[in-house]
């Protein structure tokens, strides 16, 4: 997660509205260069490219949002079906939200489980509907299936 989404924090890394900050302004015609303010949310580059590469297939570049399960449903992501003939992986099992610096995993409520592997090699399983995040280098493992994330 990065700072952006607090503006409280926002002002404190800045400055703005502090008295140290008052303090150490420079007055506009001492200024040798013209200085951009800091940069907003929407100002921010484009996310990190996010490749997946389920069970060794060629990587696929990731959408912003997708579902994956054996046979999935969604109105606000893509939905990728998997194919499982051991039918470990459930019908709607996890759900990837690309951010800045990876992918947060959420659990769908599935019957076989998450589990996330960093590139560190921290493992983290799931609990039912919650989330974790995993950085690029991680494995994610659900029902018989692996899936890992790159760049």
């Amino acid at each position: 997660m990065t700072g952006w989404s607090n503006a409280e924090n926002f002002d404190a890394i800045f400055g703005r509205g502090t008295e140290a900050a008052q303090q150490t302004s420079v007055p506009l015609s001492a200024a040798t260069e013209p200085v951009s303010p800091p940069p907003t949310p929407d100002e921010n580059p484009a996310p990190l490219q996010i490749l997946i590469q389920l069970d060794g297939d060629d990587p696929k570049e990731m959408p912003p949002s997708v579902i994956l399960g054996r046979s999935p449903w969604g109105h606000d992501a893509e939905v990728w079906a998997v194919t499982d003939p051991t039918r470990t992986v459930s019908k709607n099992h996890l759900r990837l939200d690309r951010d800045d610096a990876g992918v947060v995993v959420t659990d769908l409520g599935s019957t076989n489980g998450t589990t996330i592997t960093s590139a560190s090699g921290a493992t983290i399983r799931l609990a039912p509907n919650s989330s974790a995040h995993a950085g690029v280098g991680a494995s994610i493992r659900f029902g018989g299936r692996t899936l890992i994330i790159s760049n």
